[in-house]
């Protein structure tokens, strides 16, 4: 039994390394502190969602900035990087109408983790009596953000659909954040 846990702990600790290294490159690119990542788990549930917020929203802005760029070209860059920063992260005309036209995140899985994220944001940012609440305690109110949270392909997605936490959103922010950065070296945005 110990060395299943163990054997547990080691598939973790492989899935966490590269793409935290991957992470802490792109906020180090987007201008935070060494440590901004690093410390996104020892915060409240309310703070943690925040700051992945954040993170994500920016990088999904510095994307679509470049892939204008490449369309345009560089002469409007700073009115380009202007408008994708001061678009809306969901709507009619926003930054996930844009990734969606760019075809950017193919997947509607991962279209709907970045709308699932963004909901539990608003929850946290526009409804103060959630405030203190966990994750586990606002998707228990809500089947459809409760799974759209845990992606494929991670370590807890076929325990997880039921009483997720931070563990959880973070694990698939991971996995998305990864799909994003292989998405510009692929497409030389670098």
């Amino acid at each position: 039994m110990e060395e299943k846990w163990f054997e547990l702990y080691r598939e973790l600790d492989r899935f966490y390394a590269h793409r935290t290294e991957i992470v802490d490159g792109i906020c180090r690119e987007l201008g935070l502190s060494e440590d901004f990542f690093d410390l996104i788990l020892e915060e409240s549930d309310s703070s943690f969602i925040l700051r992945l917020h954040a993170i994500l929203e920016s990088y999904l802005s510095l994307i679509l900035s470049e892939s204008c760029f490449r369309l345009i070209g560089p002469s409007e860059k700073g009115k380009i990087i202007e408008l994708c920063g001061n678009m809306n992260f969901d709507g009619r005309v926003s930054k996930i109408s844009l990734i969606r036209i760019f075809n950017i995140l193919p997947a509607s899985e991962l279209i709907n983790y970045c709308l699932s994220l963004n909901k539990l944001r608003n929850i946290y940012s526009h409804r103060i009596e959630k405030i203190n609440s966990t994750i586990a305690e606002i998707t228990s109110e809500d089947a459809n953000l409760r799974s759209r949270l845990v992606l494929e392909g991670t370590p807890d997605a076929a325990v997880s659909r039921r009483n997720i936490d931070a563990h959880s959103v973070l694990q698939s922010f991971l996995l998305l954040m990864e799909f994003l950065h292989k998405y510009r070296v692929r497409n030389s945005i670098l």
